[in-house]
């Protein structure tokens, strides 16, 4: 199996060109040939190691000079607390956490070379983190290479790199013959966008909850986008249209994957949801069923550790509740977020899809408040957009009234200034009631 290192030197890419242009440090090619060619002191094939690293240029680096040289390596979020990375590092056996670079000497001509361990963590949306393995073969499944002859895309970078959607970025851009352009994290959301703009950004990903704020942002419609992609939630359709609008002439694709399942799928034809023809037309590296109205992906290499559920066919469990319409297939929500609300399940990302085609709303959340009654009652936020009328919540409690059964409406409606997203750019939620 080739090594990260072997992929990208078969590239033969330009020295000095940069290929990751971030905030906090670039890269050029030339020094990733230079860590493909080198192993680390101190590090062995018996090692776990941990990677730290707020850096998204040190996190490439150190992939590059210990991948098939340790045995594994854990993408660690820094999002995570000292002693969620202690305890995640005695459970799963981890050796070593780093946030510098090791140093490195020649690597011989002749080298042994190591299956490397890929893991990641899953996003903790409503839960814990658990991990999961994964091969390069699988997590680089999806990786495009650029045409001979077609200038560099520009990749902007969005996303946790430590995360699987984030992962996926990086790697196409490096690997697949491109350039990474990472704003500052802790930047304001504007000046995130502006870098982007700045660094003619032309592929960019992010979650639904991401791209709504990015509407809103000044810069927007300056970017130069291509291609937008839209990750780790549902895309409903008022954001798709919204973007369509915005980017007219840019092809806008919801990628379906999980952490759990890989790289699953992509719809690029403006709506939400997925063609039903598709659970029977996919290519033969992914396969999808429904039961019991969950979806089920059986990819043709996938990964494994904590969270992944197989059945006796080898399909995944997805954990995502789905409905289906004459020739469409909608997401409707995981099934760990689903509220019991006098004994009718209500999926909250369903109410949150009707709030968000009034036009005066910007952003929402739909959570669980405890009910004596009835077990559980749903409460929204709501971040108002520039025109919202001054009685919006009275407003959209009509609205809903009109449009959703009577368990799926909010008791109450809250405007808020903004609404907390999670390291890997998701609506913040807590566990369901």
């Amino acid at each position: 199996m080739p090594d990260i290192g072997s992929r990208f030197l078969g590239l033969k890419p330009v020295p000095d060109f940069v290929v990751l242009d971030a905030a906090t440090g670039s890269l050029t090619a030339g020094e990733l040939v230079d860590l493909a060619q080198s192993t680390p002191i101190g590090l062995g094939p018996k090692d776990l190691v941990g990677l730290r690293f707020a850096c998204p240029a040190n996190l490439a680096r150190a992939l590059f000079l210990l991948d098939g040289l340790v045995g594994g390596m854990v993408l660690l979020p820094a999002s995570l607390t000292d002693d969620q990375v202690a305890a995640l590092a005695q459970r799963i056996g981890i050796t070593a956490v780093i946030d510098a670079v090791p140093g490195a000497k020649p690597l011989p001509a002749v080298a042994p070379r190591a299956l490397t361990r890929w893991a990641l963590t899953t996003s903790g949306t409503t839960g814990s983190p658990k991990v999961v393995d994964y091969t390069f073969a699988v997590l680089a499944r999806s990786i495009r290479k650029r045409r001979p002859g077609r200038p560099p895309g520009v990749w902007g970078l969005m996303l946790d790199p430590t995360r699987f959607a984030g992962s996926q970025v990086l790697l196409q851009s490096l690997l697949g013959g491109g350039r990474l352009v990472s704003p500052d994290f802790n930047a304001q959301l504007g000046e995130r966008v502006s870098h982007l703009v700045g660094g003619g950004c032309t592929y960019l990903t992010a979650t639904p909850s991401l791209w709504r704020r990015m509407l809103m942002t000044p810069d927007i419609g300056q970017l130069p986008l291509q291609r937008l992609q839209l990750v780790g939630e549902i895309a409903d359709q008022s954001l798709l249209s919204a973007l369509t609008r915005r980017f007219p002439h840019a092809r806008i694709v919801h990628v379906y994957g999980s952490t759990e399942a890989g790289q699953g799928f992509g719809v690029d034809d403006g709506r939400a949801g997925f063609p039903l023809c598709m659970l029977d037309r996919l290519p033969p590296d992914l396969q999808m069923k429904v039961v019991d109205g969950i979806l089920w992906v059986r990819p043709e290499a996938a990964p494994t550790g904590e969270g992944v559920l197989y059945d006796a066919e080898g399909y995944i469990c997805t954990a995502d509740r789905v409905r289906i319409e004459g020739d469409r297939v909608f997401f409707l929500g995981r099934a760990s977020t689903a509220v019991n609300v006098g004994g009718t399940k209500v999926q909250p990302e369903e109410v949150e899809a009707v709030l968000r085609d009034h036009p005066a709303v910007a952003e929402c959340r739909v959570s669980a408040r405890p009910s004596a009654l009835l077990g559980a009652l749903l409460v929204a936020e709501v971040v108002a957009g520039p025109a919202a009328p001054s009685d919006l919540p009275l407003a959209l409690k009509r609205f809903c009234r009109e449009r959703l059964p009577r368990a799926a409406q909010p008791a109450t409606i809250t405007l808020v200034a903004a609404i907390a997203t999670t390291g890997a750019g998701k609506l913040a939620r807590g566990p369901a009631v």
